[in-house]
């Protein structure tokens, strides 16, 4: 009889251990993760590094494919992942990813889900793509870039813009050809503008059709603003209008093929072919603002 009592107050405890309500510190446990970057666009050649951390104890459990993860611990600590992967360390991020994490401990619900999306672009392998493809413009291939350069308006009617004019230097061609040239080189598409004729460089900003394809800044801080609107996002093929050229008032047009990370890149008529680089907004605006004047506005080209 005694052992009989024995073995079952010894059941009884293992009943208490395992399926009654654990102590108050892990009822009241409000499991979380923590990463150690925002969420956001960053720019690296290497990628970037993330870190989780949770409450003590607890085990992370993650997904990089956008999925949610899946997992439970058992009443005897064991660990089981139906979706997703243990956590053991800093995570090495590249491109495009969703990150979503849980925290799980034993006698503890589990934490909600966790987003964390991050959009990591290397600035090298991207001017690198941006160098390659004004690598293949040549405006002097006749086949492709004949004398004049038709586009349609918005009325339906067409015009045209010439490739050089009287009094241009030689070696250089019309700022409005070579911007229409290297837009449609690169979009494989025309600008859209209100009306056909009468457009000089200067011209090109208030004629532009402002739509979902054509995005509009005005001012001489045009090209800052196209910036923030885009979150410091990569942006590419940007027209940009001067009033000035030199010293005439026909004004002065342009195409910036890209701002990567701060770094403007770009090609001028008055050398073309030739790909430039600056490191800010700041310094072509320095470059070009002198003789031509502070830009009129800007469209970006999608």
């Amino acid at each position: 009889m005694k052992n009989l009592l024995v073995r079952v107050l010894a059941v009884m405890l293992l009943f208490a251990v395992f399926f009654t309500t654990p102590g108050p510190v892990s009822a009241a446990t409000n499991l979380y993760v923590l990463s150690s970057r925002a969420s956001g666009m960053y720019y690296s050649d290497s990628g970037i590094s993330v870190t989780f951390s949770t409450y003590p104890g607890a085990t992370i459990v993650y997904t990089t494919n956008g999925r949610y993860p899946s997992a439970k611990i058992d009443l005897f600590g064991r660990l089981t992942i139906n979706e997703g992967y243990r956590y053991t360390g800093a995570l090495s991020i590249r491109g495009n990813v969703v990150l979503r994490a849980i925290a799980l401990k034993k006698w503890t619900n589990n934490s909600p889900t966790y987003t964390f999306r991050y959009d990591v672009y290397s600035p090298t392998n991207l001017a690198n793509s941006v160098r390659a493809k004004h690598a293949g413009f040549n405006y002097n291939d006749t086949g492709k870039y004949p004398q004049n350069l038709y586009y349609t308006a918005a009325t339906g009617r067409k015009g045209y813009f010439s490739k050089t004019y009287a009094g241009i230097k030689a070696g250089t061609v019309n700022c409005t050809w070579y911007t229409l040239a290297r837009v449609k080189y690169n979009l494989g598409r025309e600008v859209l503008f209100t009306s056909e004729g009468g457009l000089n460089g200067g011209q090109w900003y208030g004629k532009i059709v402002s739509n979902s394809n054509q995005v509009k800044y005005g001012g001489s801080n045009a090209l800052e603003d196209l910036v923030r609107a885009n979150n410091n996002y990569p942006i590419y093929n940007i027209v940009v209008t001067f009033p000035r050229n030199g010293t005439g008032t026909a004004g002065h047009v342009m195409l910036i093929d890209a701002i990567i990370n701060g770094k403007v890149y770009f090609s001028d008529n008055s050398q073309p072919g030739v790909f430039i680089t600056v490191n800010s907004i700041t310094e072509f605006k320095q470059r070009y603002q002198g003789s031509n004047g502070s830009i009129t506005g800007v469209a970006h080209l999608k």
